[in-house]
């Protein structure tokens, strides 16, 4: 028990100094850009990110972002009381916002319009305090004259809030694997041709006075609409970049005015551009995962229609093999004779499993949903793959002490684990296997975890695909994991795989928490 504690205090350590350290060098890198006071930016990515890592690695990691606050702080304020002013609001901001986005119900793929939304205005709501903790230290300190405040505070909170519109939104982009998805290379060229153009026009666009910022909102939506968050993330923060370099030495549209009147221009295009590129690609997204559930809908209604016919017209045969094979094995003792009676009774139990897990596969009322303590579902499981554990194969199982409650139907997600757990012992001849209940911020991740051989990368895509299967003919039915992958969407959840040939695989089956009524 000590020992686990302690385990879990050093991850959360390493993830408090990990973050820290990204925090703390961003912000130095960002303070070359001051407008006012050494202290104030047009853009304060910090913001972003101890808002992606709260949200990531859990509000336990916030004296992360404290000490690294200070540090960034302490040197350039005129004194120590100012330095800690500034770093609880900046503190605070990132903490707030990652309480309000966890009652909304965030979704870290901001694959959702309310995403979209949620990270904008309750980005705009909580820089209030960072902004406001901030203007209020360098008025106190004498840093900032009554006549300034809020230019400086209006400063201090777009700067705060570009972080969040444009960092966070980014950094979550990259939880995806690459920029551009699909086979051949017409995907990537597009996507390195849309940067390049993103580029030139932003920076052609700035460099003029006659106000042709409107140039760039084409290439903004060909990003959302051909790569949703993955393309319009980099191309929001890439434009706003080109953006703020021109407001800071004075070019193109930022050329005349006061420090407010081109901070205002500046953000105003700032904002307007996040909101355009991240609104487009989360309706989009939504529309192709629409789409995609009525195909896998209309597919599922059809392999029904046809698993109800096989299950009519073979279960009948199937029942007079096992009692033909039933009699001959009671009327002889002939060897050979018994091996091949064995061999027609393990040929019927395949059949009569394929037709079992094609009628469950097909299934698609919704989930009995109760209130469940996921350690249970998991402890099951567990107990019903023992018989396939081999010798020279560690089997765990880590679940915690804390109940896990979620609201789920028990019998379902414990077929979809033991299917994940029955593939993973008979993939591993030696080293481990084990599944384990980990605590997200608003999502339970079941993690089954094997030293197998692993999964090579073209196999990957064709994993989940119902009848495919790697084992041999008289070993699977290559349904397994579409069973488990549909129950799991009945849950609105999903699974993740991460897999290397050669060492192991890791099958993470994430689930919302959802309220219960504990």
């Amino acid at each position: 028990m000590q020992a686990r504690h302690a385990t879990g205090f050093a991850n959360d350590l390493a993830k408090a100094v990990l973050l820290g350290v990204v925090y703390y060098v961003a912000a130095v890198l960002s303070l070359r850009m001051a407008l006012v006071g050494g202290q104030v930016t047009p853009i304060w990515p910090p913001t972003g990110i101890a808002l992606v890592g709260l949200l990531y690695f859990g509000r336990k990691v916030w004296p992360g972002v404290a000490i690294a606050a200070f540090f960034v702080n302490a040197p350039i304020g005129p004194t120590l009381f100012t330095a800690a002013g500034v770093t609880a609001g900046n503190t605070l901001a990132p903490l707030l916002a990652v309480v309000l986005l966890q009652r909304m119900g965030f979704r870290l793929e901001l694959d959702r319009l309310r995403d979209a939304l949620a990270i904008v205005f309750v980005g705009a709501l909580s820089v209030t305090v960072s902004a406001t903790g901030g203007s209020v230290s360098l008025l106190l300190s004498g840093s900032v004259l009554p006549s300034g405040f809020w230019a400086t505070w209006f400063v201090w909170w777009t700067g705060d809030a570009m972080g969040i519109f444009l960092v966070a939104p980014f950094l979550l982009s990259l939880r995806r694997t690459g920029l551009v998805v699909g086979a051949g290379w017409l995907r990537p060229a597009e996507g390195g041709l849309l940067l390049a153009g993103v580029a030139i026009v932003a920076y052609l666009a700035f460099q003029s006075r006659l106000h042709l910022e409107y140039l760039v909102f084409p290439f903004l939506a060909w990003a959302a609409l051909r790569f949703q968050l993955r393309g319009a993330a980099p191309a929001a923060l890439l434009v706003s970049s080109i953006a703020i370099w021109a407001a800071v030495n004075g070019t193109g549209p930022f050329a005349d005015g006061t420090l407010l009147e081109r901070m205002v221009t500046l953000q105003a295009f700032n904002g307007t551009a996040a909101f355009a590129s991240f609104v487009l690609a989360a309706v989009v997204a939504e529309r192709m995962q629409m789409e995609g559930r009525l195909v896998e809908s209309e597919r599922r209604a059809s392999i029904g229609r046809v698993a109800a016919y096989i299950a009519h017209e073979i279960r009948t045969p199937l029942t007079n093999v096992a009692l033909l094979a039933s009699t001959i094995a009671r009327r002889t003792r002939d060897a050979e004779i018994l091996t091949r009676v064995e061999k027609i009774n393990v040929q019927r139990r395949l059949a009569a499993a394929i037709i079992d897990n094609l009628l469950a596969l097909t299934r698609t009322e919704e989930p009995h949903a109760v209130e469940t303590d996921l350690r249970t579902v998991l402890a099951t499981a567990s107990e019903e793959v023992a018989s396939f554990v081999r010798r020279g194969v560690d089997f765990r199982k880590e679940t915690g002490e804390i109940p896990a409650l979620a609201m789920v139907d028990p019998l379902r997600l414990q077929q979809a684990v033991a299917n994940l757990l029955k593939n993973a012992l008979e993939a591993t001849r030696k080293g481990s296997v084990s599944v384990r209940l980990e605590e997200r911020v608003d999502e339970y991740a079941i993690v089954v975890q094997d030293t197998g051989p692993g999964i090579a990368e073209p196999l990957r895509e064709k994993i989940f695909e119902p009848f495919f299967t790697t084992k041999g003919p008289d070993q699977g039915t290559g349904l397994g994991l579409s069973f488990a992958k549909a129950v799991v969407e009945a849950h609105h959840g999903r699974i993740e795989l991460a897999s290397e040939p050669g060492r192991g695989s890791t099958f993470t089956i994430v689930l919302p928490r959802g309220p219960t009524r504990a």
